[in-house]
């Protein structure tokens, strides 16, 4: 009997030690399942804000460029000539983004501008909404004041 008994105690061990363990219920995962991304520039970045900087001008130091983006899809650009007569020219408009580009409209006139949306930044485009080059480049850049 003695013979048996280490056997099977063995035999046990093993059995045991071999059990596979409980499955837990893991998810399914179906094919062809269409994910939406709904990360837009406008829900990642916040758009709206005072922006500020210098653009070059062709006869004067530059433009002092304030471009305020309000909530209400509403904008108003101020643009100063320095060594002017330093009067102010005010543009008021609205305002829509499509991924990560803004697009100005002004009430006035119906002018359409475009513009790179960035973290804490704006960047004019040219008139076909593609990134201004060149030497003067960054001066198209305006830094969100707050």
């Amino acid at each position: 009997m003695k013979k048996f008994v280490l056997p099977l105690l063995f035999i046990g061990i093993l059995f045991v030690a071999c059990k596979e363990a409980p499955k837990e219920d893991k998810p399914v995962i179906e094919e062809n399942v269409e994910i939406i991304d709904d990360h837009t520039a406008e829900m990642s970045l916040d758009i709206s804000g005072t922006y500020e900087g210098t653009l070059p001008c062709a006869d004067c130091e530059g433009i002092r460029r304030t471009l305020i983006l309000n909530e209400d899809k509403t904008y108003k650009e101020i643009s100063v000539y320095k060594d002017k007569d330093n009067t102010e020219f005010v543009e008021n408009g609205t305002w829509m983004i499509k991924e990560n580009i803004i697009t100005l409209k002004d009430s006035e006139s119906g002018e359409i501008q475009g513009l790179f949306a960035g973290e804490n930044f704006i960047k004019y485009l040219d008139q076909e909404n593609n990134e201004i080059k060149g030497e003067l480049a960054d001066y198209y850049i305006l830094k969100k004041k707050n």
